[in-house]
């Protein structure tokens, strides 16, 4: 096999490990003095767990690659956009207090938006779960469009690729009325790993090169750049206006530790920016790093006691609590116990594998790690060498997750893309067929 597949196999692993180690980079020599107490057995567990995923990876990514036959992506866009704007039209008003068409008066005050939803969910508490249910069932055909958007947009007529920009709307919509930017960077990511998988398979398939890539995709290159660049505006607007108070960033404020952890303006990473930058580049820093301190303190919790599977994902506990009235389960968890330190579950990040760990403990979190390796490597060899469609939409689920490492558990933490991965991997084991290396390197470019 040539250096360039070789290459291609194992980019998006590359891409993760860079990408956290960079995140663990900054957390350590970032404008933060975090109070880690135990350096070796928070980097020896980091180590351990990227190990475990680069093994699974590489274990799956060279093997044989199994195309799907899945002609319903078409079926795919329309109901998933339709599902999503109806969604958006019936959650707003009770999750925010707005309609959809009042998004520019939400965009003018992002931090009074976000205020707006706190409130509108404390009032209608108890009542939202129809709509969170409705979301659920339907949000494996919503997230979709996204990933077939990308690869399909040329085979596409108008009037598809104007539902495949509606479900973009409806995304962008959303997370303006609510003042969160979750929603935008699930979106940016989804794409991300959709684009990633269609410019390998270009290069696979008809021997592009880079530069080849990016002169033939420059528009959609910019389009994306632009988005990001909005994105981060954003993000910078509405963080300003919720953190920063008289000109201090500081985290984890808790009775334990009152003055928390507060940003070092003059440090070498923010002292050559200008005010306006500076802040915003403190809490990017903030949200990338913060998790580290979490797993840090809930690693010194050496007394293992397992949620029974719960503990991962929020809304199970909570259903769980509801149901039976027994607290005790959650109060097991590592993330809960946080709090006597003085970091909040609901607050404060802690990376994934605290929130893996409630159910497995620390020591089985690698084996977790490998597990999710072999998957990960899998989607990504079926997607771009038999380019099979229902591995990209597990790929992008994936890379989501991988994403959001650093933080949270997202896709366990958030029932919408638990469903999805679970839907789609059935879907993708179902329909898979094996292809035969020669096959798949023969076959003739099909639309992207």
């Amino acid at each position: 096999m040539s250096t360039r597949i070789t290459d291609l196999q194992r980019m998006p692993i590359r891409l993760v490990l860079g990408y956290v180690g960079a995140t663990v980079f900054a957390f350590a020599f970032g404008p933060f003095d975090w109070p880690v107490e135990s350096w070796p057995l928070l980097l020896g567990f980091l180590t351990a767990t990227m190990v475990a995923l680069w093994l699974g990876f590489r274990w799956t990514v060279a093997g044989h690659a199994a195309g799907a036959t899945f002609d319903g992506w078409r079926q795919v866009i329309v109901f998933g956009a339709a599902a999503g704007v109806i969604i958006l039209f019936v959650a707003a008003p009770v999750y925010t207090g707005r309609m959809p068409w009042e998004v520019l008066s939400a965009l003018r005050d992002q931090g009074a938006a976000y205020d707006a939803m706190q409130e509108q969910l404390e009032l209608t508490a108890g009542t939202r779960g129809p709509i969170a249910l409705a979301r659920i069932l339907t949000w494996p055909l919503v997230f979709a469009v996204l990933p077939f958007g990308v690869l399909y947009w040329g085979a596409m007529g108008a009037g598809l690729r104007a539902l495949v920009l509606t479900t973009i709307g409806s995304i962008v919509v959303s997370s303006i009325l609510r003042g969160t930017d979750r929603e935008i960077a699930d979106l940016i990511t989804v794409v991300a790993a959709a684009g990633l998988v269609l410019l390998a398979r270009k290069m696979v398939f008809e021997r592009l090169t880079w530069r080849a890539l990016v002169r033939r995709y420059s528009a959609a290159i910019v389009v994306g750049l632009v988005m990001i660049g909005v994105a981060a505006s954003l993000f910078a607007q509405r963080k300003e206006e919720r953190f920063i108070v008289q000109n201090l960033l500081c985290l984890g404020q808790s009775e334990q530790f009152p003055t928390g952890v507060c940003a070092d303006f003059d440090h070498p990473s923010l002292a050559l920016l200008d005010e306006q930058t500076r802040f915003p580049t403190a809490i990017a820093i903030a949200y990338f790093t913060q998790g580290y301190y979490g797993l840090s303190m809930a690693l010194s919790l050496d007394d293992f006691r397992s949620t029974w599977g719960l503990g991962n994902a929020p809304f199970a506990m909570a259903a769980y609590v509801s149901l039976t009235g027994d607290e005790a389960l959650y109060e097991n968890s590592y993330t809960f116990r946080l709090r006597d330190f003085g970091w909040s579950d609901q607050r404060q990040w802690s990376t994934m594998f605290p929130w893996i760990a409630n159910d497995i403990s620390f020591p089985m979190v690698p084996v977790f790690m490998l597990l999710i390796g072999l998957i990960f490597g899998a989607a990504w060899r079926d997607a771009v060498f038999a380019r099979n469609p229902c591995a990209v939409v597990v790929f992008a689920l994936l890379m989501l997750m991988m994403v959001y490492l650093p933080a949270n558990s997202q896709v366990t933490l958030v029932p919408d893309h638990l469903f999805a991965l679970i839907v789609w991997i059935c879907i993708w084991r179902y329909a898979r067929r094996r292809v035969s290396p020669q096959a798949t390197m023969r076959a003739s470019p099909q639309p992207a």
